[in-house]
């Protein structure tokens, strides 16, 4: 800044902000001094007016405002590659007066969307994460928008906002909005969350969380999001928290960006945003912001210097980051009380979210079954968290074509993995590895409890394994889900064996005849086993046999899918495609299992 030497007075105050009607006094300098303002938007305008100053400390009328947009610091190198992710970028905690709170309301607006140097889009995963913290006692939580959202049951991957929690697998802990869906893992520790589509854009939000009811066994917290050109909020879900010693969120957590996955693209994308406003309960703010770059949380990268954290007025914090971006603010204590305090051209509106009116999602199937199926569903999950087959994934799914099955458990895209006909005590898995998994010394499972729980105890079984040529394995299975049980078994390579043995002899069948196929006196057989309510069966029908192998038109179906034709299900399969996704970490349990291969059968009459 420069101007006119004025020698009737001995120094000058500048006043400046961020709209033309509300300056703040940042600076009394010298007459004849320079001034150099660091602390810029490099966005938006800055505002600017000064006056002269005597020695008795008295003002001259002000000068007109100047208005001027700060030139970004460019870096001369341009960033390495993302070669390793996922990787934290710019962090910020929050500190109130208060300890715990149980609403929280943040207003931030996306400047730019992330973008490579040719101007398109990146297309890789960001996560913009606005609160990592504690709600009750020590139950770690966070939420936050992500430019690719997994699990969609529609297959794809989108912009949408995402909730967690850590210390529980168990999904009736949350609760869908509509469109949403949960997720369960443990591959970060174990963990539930709700998901939703949201398509966020340049623009200023306002997102909410805040405890919307409680219960006997907890508190649950809801997420809301809102454009802030839009009346209403949009529902994300809710999740509950169990009851403790302490109530609420606690002080001291904050935001954080991230990116984790790339695909087509490893550039280190630009993008810049901002918080602009933060609330907690009623109407407190923070008494102080504190930035801190990704050194400073982890360790040196590559990205130090491409990264800025920042604050143009002191109540604002801005996100920047880029191939070319020069870092020109350190971190620390960047918006405090007093910075607070100054005038603001920003009008707080106290905007909640109504929980009162929301829809939550329930699919038709679990609004008709019964009591007594519902129970018998429960039941074969009990004290089951993990299912463990062998490989990640599968290449195909389970289709239910009408109401009497029902979906047992599936991967996080709502891939069917297994489904259960309660009528008739028939299994459908999609892969042999939740048998012969069993015992594995490398990965925890509770496949022993899942068979046992369906299996029985006493019972006499039949396995047809054409795959299952391994004695190791067999001894494996046979020790740990049938012996212990007092089970028998009796066990066939051969699926031929059925045209020449009474099957009705056995209490049990485990079916997985590979690419066996059957006759149609087999089939019949097969099919007569299954319908007997006093038996019990399952049938395993992809796998790997199915990788190369892929039907060819009706006149090569699967094998058991000759059997399941009439029986209201069927195994199926894209060519070239897996569909079912890592379900060995992300498995996810009825009744939060939905089937997304055809359009949801309407159960409800």
């Amino acid at each position: 800044m420069s101007y006119t030497v004025n020698n009737d007075a001995t120094s000058v105050n500048i006043y400046k902000g961020n709209c033309e009607d509300e300056l703040n006094l940042i600076e009394n300098i010298s007459m004849g001094s320079d001034y150099l303002d660091l602390i810029t938007s490099v966005t938006d305008l800055n505002y600017y007016k000064i006056c002269f100053v005597d020695a008795n400390g008295n003002e001259s009328n002000f000068s007109e405002v100047k208005s001027v947009s700060a030139n970004e610091p460019v870096n001369p190198v341009r960033s390495q590659d993302v070669t390793s992710r996922p990787i934290g970028v710019h962090y910020a905690d929050y500190h109130f007066n208060s300890e715990r709170f149980t609403r929280l309301k943040q207003r931030f607006t996306i400047h730019e969307l992330p973008t490579l140097e040719n101007g398109n889009e990146y297309d890789g995963g960001l996560y913009w994460n606005f609160y990592q913290g504690i709600i009750n006692d020590n139950i770690g939580f966070y939420f936050g928008l992500q430019t690719l959202v997994y699990g969609d049951p529609d297959g794809s991957l989108s912009k949408g906002v995402i909730f967690s929690r850590w210390e529980t697998r168990d999904t009736s802990n949350y609760r869908l909005a509509q469109n949403g869906w949960g997720q369960s893992a443990g591959y970060e520790g174990d963990f539930i969350g709700v998901r939703k589509e949201f398509e966020w854009g340049v623009g200023t939000y306002d997102i909410e969380l805040k405890r919307v009811e409680s219960d006997d066994e907890g508190d649950w917290y809801g997420l809301f999001i809102r454009n802030i050109d839009e009346p209403l909020f949009t529902y994300i879900g809710s999740i509950r928290f169990e009851h403790g010693s302490n109530e609420g969120i606690r002080s001291g957590a904050g935001t954080w960006t991230e990116i984790y996955s790339a695909n087509s693209s490893l550039e280190f994308p630009r993008w810049h945003v901002s918080i602009n406003d933060i609330r907690i309960n009623d109407d407190e703010q923070p008494n102080r912001i504190q930035s801190r770059y990704f050194e400073e949380v982890w360790q040196s990268n590559q990205f130090d210097d491409y990264t800025n954290i920042y604050s143009p007025d002191g109540k604002e914090v801005h996100f920047l980051m880029g191939p070319y971006v020069k870092r020109f603010h350190e971190s620390g204590n960047i918006v405090t009380t007093e910075t607070l305090n100054l005038n603001s051209c920003f009008v707080y509106e106290d905007i909640t979210a109504d929980f009162s009116g929301i829809i939550e999602e329930e699919g038709a199937f679990l609004n008709s079954i019964s009591d007594f199926d519902r129970n018998y569903y429960d039941s074969l999950l009990e004290s089951v968290q993990i299912l463990s087959p062998g490989p990640d994934m599968v290449p195909g799914t389970i289709e239910l074509l009408d109401c009497s099955w029902a979906p047992l458990f599936s991967d996080n895209q709502g891939n069917l993995a297994g489904a259960v006909n309660a009528s008739n005590q028939t299994m459908l898995l999609t892969h042999e590895g939740y048998i012969t998994n069993i015992g594995m010394e490398d990965s925890t499972n509770d496949n022993k409890e899942f068979f046992h729980n369906f299996i029985g105890s006493n019972k006499s079984t039949l396995l047809i394994f054409p795959n299952f040529q391994n004695d190791n394995n067999i001894t494996r299975f046979k020790s740990i889900v049938i012996d212990d049980y007092n089970n028998t078994i009796t066990t066939s390579f051969d699926p031929s064996i059925i045209g020449s043995t009474n099957i009705d002899q056995y209490d049990s069948m485990i079916l997985f005849p590979g690419d066996y196929r059957f006759t149609s006196s087999e089939a019949g057989s097969i099919k007569s086993f299954i319908q007997d309510t006093t038996k019990k069966s399952i049938l395993i029908g992809l796998g790997w046999v199915w990788r190369d192998y892929y039907a060819n038109g009706d006149d090569d179906p699967m094998p058991l899918n000759l059997i399941l034709e009439d029986l209201g299900a069927r195994y199926y399969t894209i060519t070239g495609r897996d569909l079912t996704y890592n379900i060995r970490d992300e498995t996810v349990f009825f009744p939060s299992t939905v089937d997304v291969i055809t359009e949801p059968i309407n159960c409800s009459d």
